[in-house]
Order: C-alpha cells, then sequence, then structure tokens
C-alpha cells in the first residue's frame, strides 16, 4: 500500500473524497456528530471496510485495514473555503481534548484562527502482507451531510468522537439542502431524497430517521415537509444554548418564536387549538364595533334590512338606497359577508312561511309518463323480422302465437325449465356435530387430537369454499354464518319486509331527464342473451332452485332459448312465479360478536333464480341506456370509478378551504336501511315521472309481485316472507332502481340548494347510492339543504339516523364555529379537528380531507394469523395473494398510502413468504412478482401495483364526461406528480401520455395508452441475473411449463416437491455453489465427484454419481411418449438398434410405425441454460440419426421416414418443438396441451428426485438409491 494524500469530508460514506488509494475506498464504520473539521481522538483505533462489486459495503474476508489516529489537530475556522487540498506542518497538532465546535463558538487555545486546515499523521497497517505504510491525511472543510447520533452523545454534547454499533445507531439525521450521495450506514448510493427515505425504510427498518433544515435547524421524520420547507426558509438562527425559549403551555416543546408555537399547536394540539380559536373569534364578535365606514348604527340597520328584503343581488342596491351617505351595493355586500349575517329568521311568521314552502313541494305532480308502447312495438319488430326470413326471429314470433293462444304457457314452460336443470333444496346442508368423547388422556394427547381437528376442519373448507377460509383466518372469527334463532330473524324481516311504508307521492321533487323508451322497442334476441350471460362471474351463487351458469350454457349454449322466452316475457308484462322464489343470505357487517347478537349486525343479500337474474341483467342494461340519471349520482355505474371521484372531489375541496380560508359545511347523512325499506310505490312513482312507458313500469312492478323468500342461518331456513317494501340486494336491477329513487332528491338540491362554488360551477351533494354527503358553501345553505332532505324523507318514508349523521363546518382554518346542525329535531355529531368519520371506506375529516391509512399492523395482524392457521405452505400463498391483499389495495389507492410505506408492507410479505416456502433471504424478487405464466408464483407487489391502480383510475377520470371529475382531477394532480406516478408504476421518465382534457368531455372513444407492465419488468430483471437469472426466460410466457405453480394439489404435487421446485425453478437450491453465494468457490466443488462446481445443471447433467437416475429419468419419459403414441394407433419399438456404414451402433429412442409413415424418435434431458439450449439438442438427435433413417425404414418395412428430436428441460421446460411430434402421431390440440403438461411436470418430479438422492447419503460403495415411485407417479 503506497503513501497518498486524501480529504477527509463528509460527502462520502466514508469520510472520504474520491482520492483514497484502492486498498482504502471505504471509510470507517463509525459516525460522529461534527462541525465543518473531521475531528479525531488520539490512540484510537479505526476499522475500514472495503467495496464489493456488487455495491454493497461489507468486511474483507480475509484482509482486514486499521487505521490508527497517532495525533489529532484541527482547523479553528469552519469557514475555510480558499484552500482546498493544503497541507500545513505537523506543528500545530494539539492534545485530544483540543477541538472546536462551531455550535458553541468555542476555540482551542493551542491554535491560531488563521490556519487553513489540519494534518493528521497516521499509521496503516495491512494485517495481510504485515506492511507499515505513513500516510498524510489532510481535513478540509466539507459540508456536513449525514449525522448520526450517538448513544453516549446527545444533541448539545461537542461534536467529539466515540464508538458505536452501526448495525442499530440510535437515530439518523439527514440534512438539507446539499443532501449525501450515499447511505451513511451502508454506503449505498442514494440517489436522491425520495430513494433515500425509501432505502431506510426498507433496509434499515429499525432505524428511527429523522430530516433537518441547515439554516434553521428544524427537525422532522416527514422527508417531504422538510423538503419543501428548505426553499422557503430565511436561515433562522438557532436558540441560543442558554436561552430557553418560548414553551408550548399543552407539551414540553420549546420554540424560538410565537409563530413556531401557533404552527406546532395547529399540527399537534388541533383540538385545543381549535378551541382557542373560537373563543377568540366569539370575543371579537361579541359586539358591533365601528368603522372608519360603517357606524354601529348603520351595521345595525344594515342587519335588520337585510333580514326583512332577504339576500340577493337585487336588494342590495334598495339597502344601500335606505341606508344612503353614499353607500354603494357593493359595500352592503361585502360588509353582509364579513358579519355573516343568518338570512334565516327565527321569528314565527318567517316559520310559517317556510313551513308552508316545504309543504308546497308536496303537492302531487300529473303524470308525465307516456301510454303503453313497448308490447306494440315489439309485436312490430318481430313481425318484420319475420317476414325477412330471419331464422331466430321465425322462433320467437312461433312462440308469442302459442302464448297469445294459451297464456298458461309462460308459467308451464318456466316450470319444465326448472324440473329439468334446478334441484330443490329447501335449507342448508346442516354439518353433523362433532362428538367430543370425555377422555381421561394426557394434556399433550388432547393438544394433539385438537390440532388434527383443527387441520382437517381447514383442509375440508379450503378445497369447497377458500374465500369463507380466509375471512376466518383474517377477522379471526370462527363463522360467518348468523347464529340468531330462526324465530327471531324470521320476525324481524317478515316485520321489515311485509310492513308497506308510507309513501305520500313526490310533490315538486322531479327528475332531471326524460326517458328514451326506444331502448325497449326491439326483442330480446340470442346474441344479447349470450353476452349477459358470459359476463356474469363463474361463482355466482345460483337461487333456491339450484340452477347455476354452467347449467344454462349446458342447456342453451347459444341462447337462443333464453331470447324466445325472454322476449315473452318483455310482450306479456309478467315474469313467472315460480322464478319469483328468492333465497336470503345473511353477511356480517362487521367482525365484532356484540354487534352480531343483533339483527341489525348483519346484511341480508337476496339472491333470486339464475334465469330470473339474467333477464333482470338485460332489463337493468336497457334501462340505463333509456334513463339518464343526475351526474352526482355515482353509485354503481360501470363506466366510472364512482368512490374513487366521490372522494377526490371532497379531499380536493376541503384542501381548498384549509388553503384558501373559504367557507365549508359538509354533512355526512346515513338513512337507516335505505335499500331494505324503500317503497315500491316510490320506485315506480319516480320511472313514471320520468317518462317511461307503462308497459315497463308494469313489468318493473310485476317483479316483485308475489316475491317471496326466506332467509337462511345456522338453524336453517325461515318461513317464506313476503317483500313488499325494498328492494333485492343481489338482484342486478335494484342499484339502478335505488339510484333512480333518489334522482329527484339530488336534482332538487342542485338546483334549489346553496351549494360550493368553484369558479363557474357549484355542487350540492356528492351520491354514492344511499351514501349522502351535502357540501355547502355557507351555514345558512347547508340549513336549507338539510330542510330539502327532511321533506324528502317526510314524503318518500325514507329515515335518516341522526345519531349516525356527521358534519363539520370550516371558515378561516376555525372548525366547526357555528351552532349544531339537526336533522328531523336531533342533533347530529359535528366532527372535531382531529377526528375523522368512515366514509366510502377510507377515513376522512375537516383536517387534512381524505386521511392515509397505517396498513402497517393491519398485514403484520394478517401474517400472523396465516401463520398460525393449519395451512399447507402453497395455501398460505394463497390466502395470502388472493385474499389479503386485494382487501387492502382499495384504502392503499384512495387513501393516497405513500410509496415507502407500500415498500415497507411489500418486505414485510417477502420476508413471510419465503419463510413460509422455505426459500433463502436472498431469493430474487422475479420469483415471487412473475406471473404465473412467466414461471413466478404471481405475488402483489404494492409498491407497483398501487402506482399502476391509480394511473390507471387518474387518466380515466382525466377523461369522465362529468366536468367536476375532469377539474378536480386537473387541480390535484399536477404534470410533476403525473409524472412522477407514471415512473413509480414503471414507465419511463418523459413517456407519460397526457390527461384529458378540462374544458370539454371528450367525444370519440380512444384507445387506452399502453401502461406500464411491472409484472414483466420483475421478470425481465430476474432473467437478467447472473446466477439465480440462468434459463429464467425460457418460461416466460409458457403456461405448460408453469402449470404446477398456481395449485399443485390439483395436478397432483405433494408440498415438498413444490417447495423444492420453486427453489430448483429460482436457482436458490442449496447446492455447495449457491451456499458459496459471495465466497471463495473453492469450497463449492462437488461432494460426490471431481468436479470443481457442484452446481444444479452439473448434478442433473453430468455427474456419475447420479448417472443411473438420469437414465431412468430418461427412460420414464420415453414410457410416456411411447405410450401416448400406441394410444393413438402407433406401432412402437423401443430401443432399435442398427449399426451404420462405419460400423457405429445407433439405437434410436422410439421408431413408431403407422401404416406406410415411419417416425424416428430420440428423447433427450438437457439443463435449461439459455434459448438455444434445447433447440441445439433436437437438432443433434436430427442429424444424428437421419444418415440410418432409411435403413431403419427399410427394416420395419416402411415407405417414409421422419427423424424428430423431443428434448424435454431438466427444469420442466416444454419446447413449442415437441408439439410437432405429438402431430405427427395425430395428437389433438386439446390432449395435446394436457399431454404436454404432464410430461413437463413428470420431468421436473424426476429431477427433483435426482437432487434428493444426491443430497443423501449413499446407502453402501458403489450402491444408487432408487427413486421413490410415490414421487415419481405424484403428478398426472
Amino acid at each position: 500500500m503506497g503513501t497518498d494524500t486524501v480529504y477527509v469530508g463528509q460527502d462520502y460514506p466514508s469520510g472520504l473524497s474520491k482520492r483514497v488509494p484502492a486498498r482504502l475506498v471505504a471509510g470507517p464504520m463509525l459516525r460522529e456528530r461534527s462541525c465543518h473539521a473531521h475531528v479525531f481522538r488520539a490512540g484510537h483505533m479505526w476499522n475500514w471496510r472495503t467495496s464489493l462489486p456488487s455495491g454493497r459495503w461489507d468486511q474483507p474476508a480475509l484482509e482486514k485495514s486499521r487505521v490508527l489516529t497517532r495525533s489529532v489537530a484541527t482547523a479553528t475556522d469552519p469557514e475555510i473555503t480558499s484552500y482546498p487540498g493544503k497541507s500545513v506542518s505537523t506543528s500545530t497538532q494539539v492534545q485530544e481534548e483540543d477541538w472546536c465546535s462551531r455550535e458553541s463558538g468555542w476555540i482551542s487555545p493551542g491554535l491560531a484562527p488563521e490556519e487553513p486546515s489540519v494534518v493528521s499523521e497516521i499509521t496503516a497497517s495491512m494485517v495481510a502482507t504485515m506492511r507499515v505504510a505513513t500516510e498524510e491525511v489532510v481535513l478540509e472543510p466539507q459540508p456536513e451531510q449525514v449525522v448520526t447520533i450517538l448513544p453516549e452523545h446527545g444533541r448539545n454534547v461537542p461534536p467529539g468522537l466515540a464508538e458505536q454499533d452501526t448495525a442499530s445507531p440510535i437515530e439518523v439525521s439527514v440534512l438539507l439542502p446539499d443532501l449525501a450521495e450515499n447511505c451513511p450506514l451502508c454506503g449505498v448510493p442514494s440517489g436522491g431524497l425520495r430513494l433515500l427515505g425509501k432505502h431506510f425504510a426498507v433496509r434499515h427498518a429499525g432505524v428511527p430517521v429523522t430530516y433537518e433544515c441547515r439554516k434553521c435547524a428544524w427537525r422532522s421524520p416527514n422527508s417531504h415537509s422538510i423538503s419543501c420547507h428548505v426553499p422557503k426558509c430565511r436561515g433562522r438562527a438557532r436558540m441560543p444554548s442558554g436561552d430557553p425559549g418560548i414553551a408550548c403551555d399543552l407539551c414540553e416543546a420549546r420554540f424560538a418564536t410565537e409563530v413556531g408555537v401557533a404552527q406546532h399547536k395547529r399540527h399537534v394540539h388541533p383540538v385545543e387549538w381549535n378551541k382557542v380559536r373560537l373563543e377568540r373569534r366569539g370575543a371579537r364578535g361579541g359586539g358591533i364595533k365601528a368603522t372608519k365606514l360603517w357606524s354601529v348604527a348603520e351595521v345595525e340597520t344594515l342587519i335588520r334590512l337585510i333580514r326583512e328584503h332577504g339576500d340577493s343581488g337585487a336588494t342590495y342596491q334598495l339597502i344601500a338606497d335606505e341606508l344612503g351617505r353614499g353607500k354603494t351595493a357593493e359595500q352592503v355586500r361585502s360588509k353582509k359577508r364579513l358579519l355573516r349575517i343568518d338570512t334565516a329568521s327565527n321569528s314565527p311568521d318567517d316559520a310559517e312561511v317556510e313551513e308552508e314552502r316545504l309543504e308546497s313541494l308536496a303537492v302531487r305532480s300529473s303524470s308525465r309518463s307516456p301510454p303503453s308502447l313497448v308490447a306494440t312495438r315489439v309485436r312490430e319488430a318481430v313481425a318484420r323480422g319475420e317476414s325477412e326470413g330471419g331464422e331466430e326471429i321465425r322462433a320467437i314470433a312461433a312462440l308469442i302465437r302459442d302464448v297469445d293462444q294459451n297464456p298458461c304457457l309462460i308459467e308451464t314452460s318456466a316450470s319444465d325449465i326448472i324440473s329439468k336443470l334446478g334441484r330443490r333444496v329447501d335449507g342448508p346442508k346442516r354439518p353433523r356435530p362433532v362428538v367430543r368423547e370425555q377422555t381421561q388422556e394426557k394434556g399433550w394427547v388432547r393438544r394433539l387430537a385438537r390440532r388434527k381437528r383443527e387441520y382437517r376442519e381447514a383442509q375440508y373448507l379450503y378445497s369447497r369454499d377458500q374465500a369463507r377460509l380466509a375471512a376466518q383466518i383474517l377477522d379471526g372469527a370462527a363463522s360467518q354464518e348468523c347464529a340468531l334463532p330462526v324465530d327471531q330473524v324470521y320476525g324481524a324481516f317478515r316485520e321489515k319486509w311485509e310492513t308497506v311504508g308510507q309513501f305520500h307521492g313526490l310533490g315538486e321533487f322531479r327528475t332531471g331527464a326524460r326517458a328514451d323508451n326506444w331502448e325497449f322497442y326491439s326483442p330480446i334476441l340470442a346474441a344479447e342473451v349470450k353476452e349477459n350471460l358470459m359476463r356474469m362471474a363463474n361463482g355466482t351463487a345460483p337461487g333456491p332452485d339450484r340452477i347455476s351458469k354452467k347449467a344454462l350454457l349446458d342447456w342453451d349454449p347459444r341462447g337462443e332459448q333464453l331470447a324466445r322466452l325472454y322476449t315473452t316475457w318483455l310482450i306479456g308484462g309478467v315474469i313467472p312465479r315460480v322464478f319469483k322464489e328468492c333465497r336470503t343470505k345473511l353477511l356480517p357487517k362487521s367482525s365484532d360478536p356484540v354487534e352480531l347478537q343483533d339483527i341489525g349486525g348483519w346484511r341480508p343479500v337476496t339472491i333470486g333464480s339464475m334465469v330470473t337474474r339474467l333477464f333482470s341483467r338485460i332489463l337493468t342494461m336497457r334501462l340505463t341506456r333509456a334513463c339518464p340519471i343526475n351526474p352526482r349520482q355515482r353509485g354503481f355505474l360501470a363506466s366510472s370509478s364512482g368512490c374513487a371521484e366521490n372522494l377526490l372531489i371532497f379531499d380536493e375541496i376541503v384542501r381548498r378551504s384549509r388553503r384558501d380560508g373559504g367557507p365549508l359545511a359538509v354533512v355526512f347523512v346515513d338513512f337507516a336501511r335505505a335499500f331494505d325499506s324503500i317503497s315500491h310505490e316510490h320506485i315506480l312513482c319516480v320511472l313514471e315521472e320520468g317518462g317511461l312507458d307503462r308497459h315497463v313500469i308494469g313489468l318493473i312492478r310485476n317483479s316483485y309481485v308475489d316475491c317471496v323468500t326466506r332467509v337462511g342461518c345456522v338453524e336453517g331456513m325461515t318461513p317464506p316472507i313476503q317483500m313488499k317494501v325494498g328492494v333485492k340486494q343481489g338482484d342486478p336491477m335494484s342499484p339502478l332502481l335505488f339510484n333512480l329513487a333518489m334522482d329527484p332528491l339530488i336534482h332538487k338540491l342542485e338546483t334549489a340548494g346553496t351549494g360550493l362554488k368553484w369558479g363557474d360551477l357549484s355542487i350540492a351533494t356528492l351520491a354514492f347510492a344511499d351514501d349522502l354527503v351535502l357540501v355547502s358553501d355557507s351555514e345558512e345553505g347547508m340549513g336549507r339543504s338539510l330542510g330539502i332532505l327532511e321533506k324528502f324523507c317526510q314524503l318518500t318514508g325514507l329515515r335518516v339516523q341522526p345519531r349516525k349523521c356527521h358534519g363539520f363546518f370550516m371558515d378561516k382554518g376555525v372548525v366547526n364555529g357555528c351552532g349544531t346542525w339537526e336533522i328531523c329535531g336531533s342533533p347530529i355529531h359535528m366532527i372535531p379537528p382531529g377526528e375523522s368519520v368512515r366514509y366510502l371506506g377510507v377515513q376522512v375529516g375537516p383536517g387534512r380531507g381524505v386521511m392515509e391509512p397505517d396498513l402497517i399492523p393491519t398485514v403484520h395482524t394478517w401474517i400472523e394469523r396465516i401463520s398460525e392457521a393449519p395451512l399447507k405452505p402453497s395455501q398460505r400463498m394463497r390466502v395470502l395473494n388472493s385474499f389479503a391483499l386485494p382487501r387492502i389495495i382499495y384504502q392503499a389507492d384512495l387513501g393516497k398510502v405513500t410509496v415507502t410505506k407500500l415498500a415497507q408492507i411489500d418486505g414485510i410479505v417477502r420476508k413471510a413468504v419465503k419463510k413460509w416456502l422455505h426459500l433463502s433471504p436472498s431469493t430474487c424478487n422475479g420469483l415471487l412478482y412473475s406471473r404465473n405464466r412467466d414461471g413466478g408464483l404471481g405475488l402483489l407487489k404494492l409498491e407497483r401495483l398501487i402506482p399502476s391502480v391509480r394511473t390507471k383510475r387518474i387518466y380515466r377520470m382525466s377523461r369522465s364526461p362529468d366536468i367536476w371529475t375532469r377539474r378536480m382531477t386537473s387541480h390535484s394532480v399536477s404534470k410533476s406528480d403525473w409524472e412522477m406516478l407514471w415512473v413509480q408504476a414503471g414507465g419511463e421518465r418523459g413517456s407519460a401520455p397526457v390527461m384529458g382534457a378540462v374544458e370539454a368531455a371528450p367525444t370519440d372513444v380512444e384507445r387506452s395508452p399502453d401502461y406500464p407492465d411491472w409484472r414483466r419488468e420483475e421478470n425481465l430483471a430476474w432473467s437478467a441475473l447472473r446466477v439465480q437469472g440462468v434459463g429464467a426466460d425460457q418460461f416466460r410466457g409458457d403456461r405448460t411449463s408453469s402449470s404446477w405453480i398456481a395449485e399443485p394439489a390439483s395436478v397432483g404435487f405433494a408440498q415438498r416437491h413444490w417447495l423444492a421446485a420453486l427453489a430448483l425453478r429460482a436457482g436458490v437450491y442449496p447446492t455447495r455453489e449457491f451456499l458459496a453465494r459471495g465466497k471463495e468457490k473453492s469450497g463449492a466443488a462437488c461432494r460426490r465427484c471431481p468436479a470443481r462446481l457442484e452446481s444444479c445443471s452439473h448434478i442433473l447433467g453430468q455427474c456419475p454419481f447420479v448417472q443411473a437416475n438420469r437414465i431412468a429419468r430418461h427412460n420414464k419419459v420415453c414410457v410416456l411418449l411411447a405410450t401416448e403414441a400406441e394410444r393413438f394407433g402407433w406401432t412402437v419399438i423401443r430401443e432399435f438398434r442398427l449399426e451404420d456404414a462405419a460400423g457405429g451402433l445407433k439405437i434410436p429412442d422410439l421408431v413408431c410405425k403407422k401404416a406406410d409413415t415411419v417416425l424416428i424418435v430420440d428423447v433427450t434431458v438437457r439443463y435449461e441454460m439459455d434459448g438455444e439450449t434445447l433447440k441445439r439438442a433436437a437438432s443433434e438427435k436430427v442429424k444424428h440419426y437421419l444418415p440410418v433413417g432409411q435403413q431403419i425404414t427399410d427394416k420395419v418395412g416402411g415407405r417414409c421416414f421422419k427423424v424428430m428430436g423431443f428434448p424435454v428441460g431438466a427444469r420442466g421446460k416444454w419446447p413449442a418443438s415437441n408439439n410437432t411430434v405429438l402431430a405427427e402421431l395425430g395428437v389433438p390440440a386439446g390432449r395435446m396441451r394436457t399431454f404436454a403438461r404432464l410430461v413437463s411436470r413428470r420431468t421436473l418430479l424426476y429431477s427433483l428426485d435426482i437432487l434428493r438422492d444426491f443430497m443423501r447419503e449413499p446407502a453402501g460403495r458403489g450402491t444408487r438409491v432408487a427413486l421413490i415411485p410415490a414421487a415419481t407417479g405424484a403428478a398426472n
């Protein structure tokens, strides 16, 4: 090691600049709190780390470097910048205790202030070579970058040096601006503030990290807060050490200014801060104060006149004229706004006027519904189609004529369908109770028996209802069935559904648009039936007749019979009574056992016959196009993300109010059992007011006439209950009918209520089905909206639960500076600052709008429960990926969870999955995140998935037909935010598509942009790895070779085989090559032969120790192919022996003969190293046997021949060229896919047997362990 001059600073992980000797490219493991001068301590031994090629900082394996500090010298001027790299004499060296501190301003007495830098003489020795050399180190003033607070040094202690364990530091502070280029703990390049924060969260999750401004020393754990503060910081000095500062009267925090204390209270103590603001406002508003423009008498007169004449632009000039003294209408309007005069008087006369105004809303409106034309128009359309010669139309016309002659044919045909396709089930099959015998067995025996019983129950439920099992595990509940007595359930729902609601008409509540009845003037054809049937979920629960989707497809695969049946229903306006029988399943609203003891804790879902639901779906599609609803209703719309749009608008208006100080009034309305209590007359009246054809209204009415249901619980089914009120939750038409019923209220609020203005737009409601939010820009406006809501409920019979309603009023940052609002005479809960309520599945409040959820504890809880559940490893993976993680996607997306938090969750999930699957911690992410068809497990990566979901959602909302959605999207997502989100989703910087325009809705249907495919990126990164990525690209897009990954039990894979196959596929099988990673390869030699490297490719293809096993694997693949050829009529000769012209022996594996055709096939199993491995193998076989092909053909009596290679990958790769061999054998396409998967799985199992026998100690010298039949025959 030579002598060199190095510059010590803080901008590199070691504190050294680039001019560092080759052996000392990394610095000490220690960090210190220091000033601009880098301080050493005399006699202290430093340990140095070396840089590995991978970029990690680690201890050298065989060599260690030490640097001994002989003496210390320190510069006294912290502002030295004009002497970089200049050395000074060692005569300025002083003792260890002589140091300077920039914070305290203390100067060492032994140093001259003008000294530009400090020289420290050190001796470095290499243990391996024992060579000693002397180096000169120049301490250069460098800006402080990353600071670690040591355990033995507090923040106010001068910057001395002390040792610490860098694996677990107390605290890390990142100073801004001038961010460090590397992580102070491990030396990895930071890559910017965002990536550094992510790095701390993932790699150093247990280390507290704070961010600090260099100018004013403001500290915060939020990096975004400090980075936004730094450009605006005025460089306020820190509090002097002797100044105690201004203390917060609510906690022990101290600040230099009153503003600091106020901001601290606003963010840390929002309730107390808001209370003080309200008291100050009340004190200021206690009396009327005179100003230069307004006297006290004039203000009192102004208040009286406004309450007399009302609040409108036309009255401002009248009030100004009456006031006189040069007052203008603009001055009156401005003063009225400042005073916030309540125009709603409390006088009895005004109350009577308001009551009369609301009573006028109850006036019954005249019917606007046109006469019944649907049946006539449909008959005319059928007649025209019949004359044009359509086969389908002629069949429909014939059935219509039959129904006209015999109307009972509709009922009889329905009964025939049920008898053919369905089966009557009166109630759920009751499980046989478990009889527990009282025994005197020991405790461990009983515990073992209990675990076995729990395992059997879990496996039984997993095979029949995975969703139910997952819910029990994740929610910690033993059962999701209602355990209430059947008599209690029957009485509660009979009282609810058989009591006709009180509907008094709509009055002045009208819908906003007329219906387009042309949607119902055409018959229902087979194409429409097939399209809607295929869009229904495959696992859709059948009704009481047990007719499933599969049964309908088997009975009527083209949809022609159902089309004829539905057209007769449409023309006749009736639905058969046998299809009106339903069953109701109770779903828990929460996991709280106390709430589930009440019938209100269960949500009824009514399931009708599959035949009726398909017809209802067809009508719903037509009714959606025929009856437009108010754009503020976003519930259950297939064309939009209603929850996301409403939350976006709500969040943006709250943020604007907080930012601009404008008034904002919000009330969250909770209807009492809205879907179950809405009157049928209410729905029909709205349809009639909207102008819907009377025939269609009669058809909808008929669907609820004689409609009965039976509620299921643990004890069985209740007796039939008539559904005289409410809509069937579970029927496709129910959400649309409820939206239409609420449309008059929304229309009235938007037109007659006082909403919130945003430029030229105004909004008064945010609706998602029965989740209604009232919005206004004044307290008086909210009072008017609540009055309209109360009158609507009085007319329609709907009830509001005031105790579950919430509201808040913000004005100039102060929350709830108004009286408590009331609904139906009962006060509602006013949300205080710092609190939140649940709206559309996320927490919202007056403080920050949409609140970010804390999902990490939830994920920890779920992983613990899954780990403790009696499940197999693949089943744990299934529950986590298919049921647990999808639960948090909604909250993580709309709750605006940061990418750093998502990365933390991904780290927790990866650690658990690798533990479950017995994978090495160093297993690459590609195996976890790649798709099943690409050879991966398909695990969800929230760090990429959530930004991808947000990207698609924001792009759609920017092109929404709703102007409010487009405008709020453009306001909330800037161009830079959009670019960053695109990059987080996996896209390239600068390639993000342009979001939609705000001014006008898109008219043309545009093609969706090519969104980033983060799973493909993970797979490409996997394939690029030097060791674990060998051959990984060969499985990309190959469903055949990866058919065993998703559900190993379905293909006969035991769990031990599945786990070993995953390790083999990822290249982490515990061979000596893998175990010696990062070390010298001298210990990676094969344990069974002289080969220098023991790898999977060596064992599966070359090692002589398992030669017999490889021959057995080859022969078993030959047997599979020979059996398949014989199945299709070929005569197969195994190992046909023939000498060539040179006297060499040729032995092809299979010679297949059929008629005059001869196929010469030779099988080989190769380890998949790259894309050419199996191609070369096939070419080699063809080249080897082609010269003797004619001789073989002559000997077996054929005329023509073909020579083909049949290579298979040792890890189960099925090359596409083998399909040509199967096609020559005459194997059909369907059987070809099945056989290919069989050969792929079997070959993989045979390879696992080879690896197992290789690792197992031999039974005796010269013996080989045979393959275990149970393993090789497991897959089928």
